[in-house]
């Protein structure tokens, strides 16, 4: 058994409402979390900002369309990654499918 571990915890705000689409017949919403961070680099403090593409699907659906452009949040799930290509292009995004949603304030 392996002590591998694919958990992610985000904590930030909300950045855009979320966006609902339908393929094949399964609903999916799309939000992404800003979350900020600062380290130290050579004695000054650099902040630094990350947009995170958050996928839920069924019950988490409906409490992630819940949310608004600006609302604190916890998101809990896992991170997967996906490419394809897009003519001679090869892309590839990473995102967080989520397990649970809980707005904060």
């Amino acid at each position: 058994m392996s002590n591998d571990f694919n958990k992610v915890i985000l904590i930030g705000t909300v950045a855009n409402n979320p966006e609902i689409t339908e393929k094949d017949g399964k609903r999916t919403t799309i939000v992404s979390v800003l979350t900020e961070s600062e380290y130290t680099k050579d004695g000054k403090v650099v902040q630094t900002k990350e947009y995170t593409r958050c996928k839920a699907y069924g019950y988490n659906l409906d409490k992630c369309t819940a949310l608004k452009e600006g609302s604190r949040v916890r998101i809990e799930g896992k991170l997967h990654s996906a490419s394809w290509n897009q003519g001679d292009t090869k892309h590839t995004m990473t995102e967080v499918i989520v397990d649970t949603v809980v707005p904060l304030g």
